[in-house]
């Protein structure tokens, strides 16, 4: 009989899981390292609500959200990552590794233009930061091996480049 409630314990929580009873933001995290940048971005949307900018974890679930959103919808990437710098005006709520990290997925994705978008908020908040440099010189080393001449005038007209 022990055995047949165990058994019956363990389909609950299997079929609770398999329903989506988890965690989003282990979820969302898990679909974010697959590749699976839909579900991850519904995942951490789903972990996000109820929460305000003063919750614990906001900042980073808002962050993996754009990250996610960057896999297939760029512009809502740096739309939603825009808002957040808006929201948290804060020091210290949001960090350097945010921008890059945000970066990086658009640059990933071959989104130039809004990648040198997203640096260009980390460098204006955080004016002469060693990592900050570094992402500068990694968007625009990105901007010109692909050849992506609008990310190239982006960059140009926030006058990061001069105007060959």
């Amino acid at each position: 009989m022990p055995t047949l409630r165990l058994s019956a314990l363990t389909l609950t929580a299997l079929t609770l899981t398999a329903c989506g009873g988890g965690d989003p933001k282990e979820a969302g995290t898990t679909a974010l390292q697959s590749g699976d940048y839909s579900k991850a971005a519904e995942h951490f949307a789903q972990a996000l609500k109820g929460k305000d900018a003063r919750s614990e974890d906001f900042v980073e679930l808002r962050v993996d959200r754009c990250r996610a959103l960057a896999g297939f919808d760029p512009a809502a990437a740096e739309r939603e990552f825009t808002g957040l710098t808006v929201a948290v005006k804060e020091a210290g709520a949001l960090k350097v590794a945010d921008f890059t990290q945000v970066a990086s997925a658009l640059l990933n994705a071959k989104a130039g233009v809004q990648a040198v978008n997203v640096m260009d908020l980390g460098m204006k908040r955080f004016p002469g930061d060693e990592k900050m440099n570094a992402l500068l010189e990694k968007v625009k080393q990105a901007a010109f091996d692909s050849g992506d001449e609008a990310a190239q005038d982006a960059l140009r007209g926030l006058g990061y480049i001069g105007g060959d």
